[in-house]
């Protein structure tokens, strides 16, 4: 029989910012980078319109209004490293640094938030790679069988919903847009460093 022990774990210290989001930090003065994640209420099934959620956050990171062109070449400057999730509920930002660049990689976060683009000429490269990836995917039987079992599952509930390659054609920059402003929000947001 195993004896199993509870782990060391670290203190969890919980700030609030401001406008009120939490902030959940477990600091160790020996750590030399930094993992932070932004957890947004932003996930598909507050979706109005298949595939927004996912697009939505994708497209945060090709660009903000001081930087067009090049926000992730910014943070490869840094020694930063940024992926996104968007699954059924969350959508999660994270974000790897080295601590000394903690403010300039800050500085950059805060850009997506408050100031994303929402290029179309970046939204439709996104179009076509969903595409692509879709279409490929719809040749797999066991992918085309989970999205039958989740529709028969699920049925109308937005955990059912399924994107069809048709419904690409009607993301605009608009449409994400709004579904930025409706679910990246403070009190949908919480930050665990």
């Amino acid at each position: 029989m195993f004896a199993f022990a509870a782990p060391d774990l670290l203190p969890i210290e919980c700030l609030h910012l401001s406008n009120g989001i939490p902030v959940f930090v477990l600091q160790h003065p020996g750590y030399k980078l930094l993992r932070m994640d932004i957890r947004l209420k932003a996930g598909s099934c507050f979706q109005s319109f298949p595939g927004v959620a996912q697009t939505t956050a994708k497209i945060l990171l090709e660009g903000t209004v001081s930087h067009p062109q090049n926000w992730s070449e910014c943070m490869d400057g840094l020694g930063a490293f940024t992926e996104i999730s968007a699954e059924r509920d969350f959508v999660s930002l994270s974000f790897h640094f080295p601590q000394e660049k903690a403010a300039s990689v800050l500085s950059l976060v805060m850009e997506l938030l408050v100031e994303p683009l929402f290029d179309s000429d970046k939204l439709e490269l996104i179009r076509m790679q969903h595409r692509q990836q879709l279409a490929v995917q719809l040749e797999k039987g066991s992918f085309v069988a989970y999205r039958q079992f989740l529709s028969t599952l699920f049925g109308t509930h937005p955990y059912g919903q399924l994107l069809a390659l048709s419904d690409m054609d009607c993301w605009t920059p608009e449409l994400l847009r709004c579904f930025f402003m409706d679910c990246y929000v403070p009190e949908a947001t919480r930050i665990f460093i």
